[in-house]
């Protein structure tokens, strides 16, 4: 596959140019802003179309960067020879997609071909431009060597099923995210935020058992003084029998008995009154703690729906990832026929179903798990509830104390008769100060032992919430620990298409290698994503940690081997943007002997804006 010629009418700051190119390597020499980079764009985009489309940025839409100052419609026409015979594409772009024209001839008939339609790079190099960009087509600084899901399948041999590797990578990016957004090391991951709110609860249900045992030491102590009421009174009842008080002092005392009897009873019923309002309350309260109770349970049922769901989608991911790793080994011990490897295609699209099925339920489950109930008016109803119980018991303890303070206040003569009221004041009342000093304890008491009550309900309901949360971390931990499974299993899958292709890449790329430095290659290593790296020191270094021209220099060698992989037979033409400007005088030689060397092979359109990098006539094949 060879280009033959272009012409640009126009396109970015070129004008009417026509060029005819040399069958091996062309090379385009001008200074800089000549328009060296804008026609290696044009050569791409006549065979992809722009790139950016619908950014608003001139410099990230290539429609509005390379349109013409004066406006109006620009393009051009491209000659190529595909091995099976000649053809002429002919584009004009205008502001928008829908306004492009697309026109193919056949260069021996000079009549319109449908041999290819306006997706012409897709069917000519079957990849696509994210791919060409990164094999064929080396842009200015831009020498990135990554493996695209499309690159792989063409090394792979699997033009056929481009499509399903696709759907790996985007697999394996759905699971990155689904283990990124339940990460326990991540600011916003889930499975830390649950973790933080749990270690959060459990610091204010460690309080529990103090509050307890408090609990059960004022019940106590509220028992033991009503029994001393009813001592006090008994023995009060046995001293007034025993002497015999004046006629005044019996009147007088007749007199406050009744005032206090009035007053006691007004308060009396005011307790009554608050207590029945307060059992409507608890009776409401447990009636919406019995709604709470199903809702959650209703809840947990659709959540075990989706768990079902989700493990099934699991078993049927496992199943199909082991079908694919059966298929690969046998193709790849040769136990097999390679025809065989067609069978991969039902083993990746049941795997990917799988794949999508257990990320749909895992974001049906964090969605639930994360939205309200139902029942949030409910709790606000308890809520209510609760805080009106807490003012009841509020007023009861200061009629309870009211009461207190009139018998402390009232003749200490025998009123026999008075009856205590309330729950807290059992049998005859006594006036005396025994009497007095146990009901005042009793009051005191009882309003502490409702407010530790009232404390334990609140633990109840963090008690509860702890449940849900914890339940919901063991369904996210699981989760992510399948996703990591199931990503380890996808990528070592796709890995052993391209792992019995690595001996002759690593292969390839060490003869580019010497060519290019002139050095022994045996140090440099290869995996099977056809990753690079180089020995040093006994142990393997990533090109990153290197210097500009050696990293270059390495992705020279590994853009080249990848296409050698790509391409066995029939060889594509390359557009090389100044691929050499980070290289020095030694490594530049040794880059254009490359050159020499590679334009056996194939078609090397190479531009350039420095004289010391262009090819003089003997680097030229």
């Amino acid at each position: 596959m060879r280009l033959i010629s272009c012409h640009i009418e126009h396109f970015g700051r070129l004008e009417d140019v026509t060029i005819d190119f040399d069958e091996r390597l062309h090379v385009v020499f001008g200074p800089n802003g000549w328009g060296k980079t804008t026609l290696a764009a044009f050569l791409r985009v006549m065979f992809y179309g722009f790139e950016g489309e619908g950014r608003r940025s001139d410099t990230d839409n290539e429609r509005l960067y390379y349109r013409p100052w004066a406006g109006g419609v620009y393009g051009g026409s491209v000659s190529f020879d595909d091995g099976s015979g000649s053809f002429t594409v002919y584009r004009t772009f205008g502001t928008r997609k829908k306004q492009d024209t697309f026109r193919l001839t056949d260069n021996g008939t000079g009549l319109e071909s449908g041999r290819y339609s306006s997706a012409l790079g897709e069917e000519l190099f079957g990849i696509d431009a994210a791919s060409f960009s990164r094999s064929v087509f080396w842009g200015q600084l831009d020498l990135g060597a990554e493996v695209t899901a499309q690159i792989r399948a063409k090394i792979g041999n699997l033009d056929g099923e481009a499509d399903d590797m696709s759907a790996y990578d985007d697999a394996l990016r759905n699971l990155q995210r689904a283990i990124d957004r339940l990460s326990p090391d991540r600011a916003g991951g889930a499975i830390r935020r649950h973790r933080e709110s749990l270690s959060a609860l459990d610091a204010q249900l460690a309080g529990r058992p103090a509050l307890e045992a408090r609990e059960k030491d004022l019940a106590q102590a509220c028992r033991e003084q009503r029994d001393r009421v009813t001592n006090a009174a008994q023995s009060q009842a046995a001293q007034s029998s025993a002497g015999q008080a004046s006629d005044a002092q019996a009147s007088a005392n007749a007199e406050a008995f009744r005032a206090y009897r009035r007053s006691i009873q007004a308060l009396d019923e005011r307790e009554q009154d608050l207590r029945r309002m307060g059992r409507d309350h608890l009776t409401g309260s447990r009636s919406i703690r019995e709604e709470l109770a199903l809702q959650k349970r209703e809840r947990a049922q659709r959540i075990s729906s989706l768990q079902r769901r989700e493990g099934a989608a699991r078993a049927v991911l496992i199943i199909s990832l082991l079908c694919a790793l059966i298929v690969i080994a046998a193709a790849a011990a040769q136990a097999a026929p390679p025809s065989i490897l067609w069978l991969l295609i039902p083993a990746a699209a049941a795997g990917c179903g799988a794949a999508a099925v257990i990320l749909r339920t895992s974001d049906a489950l964090q969605s639930l798990r994360q939205s309200p109930l139902p029942s949030d008016s409910l709790r606000d109803e308890l809520s209510a509830h609760n805080a009106r119980m807490r003012e009841i018991s509020a007023e009861i303890k200061d009629i309870q104390s009211q009461k207190a303070n009139l018998r402390i206040d009232l003749p200490g003569t025998d009123t026999p008769g008075i009856s205590a009221s309330g729950e807290d004041l059992p049998g005859k009342s006594a006036p005396g100060s025994e009497a007095r000093d146990a009901a005042w304890d009793i009051a005191r008491l009882s309003a502490e032992l409702e407010e530790v009550r009232s404390s334990l309900r609140d633990l109840d309901e963090l008690e509860a919430q702890r449940d849900d949360i914890a339940r919901t971390l063991e369904t996210e931990t699981r989760q992510r620990e399948v996703a990591v499974l199931t990503r380890q299993y996808l990528e070592e899958a796709r890995d052993s298409l391209t792992a019995r292709y690595r001996p002759p890449f690593l292969r390839a790329f060490r003869r580019y290698y010497e060519i290019l430095t002139g050095e022994s290659a045996e140090l440099i290593l290869a995996d099977a994503s056809l990753s690079v790296s180089v020995m040093e020191a006994g142990m393997p270094r990533d090109p990153a940690q290197m210097s500009a021209g050696t990293r270059d220099l390495i992705s020279l060698c590994r853009r080249l081997s990848m296409i050698e992989a790509m391409y066995p037979e029939q060889k594509p033409f390359l557009v090389m943007d100044d691929p050499f400007v980070n290289l020095d005088d030694d490594k530049l030689k040794g880059g254009l002997r490359l050159l020499r060397s590679a334009s056996h092979d194939y078609q090397i359109i190479y531009l350039t804006c420095h004289q010391s990098r262009c090819p003089s006539s003997e680097d030229r094949p």
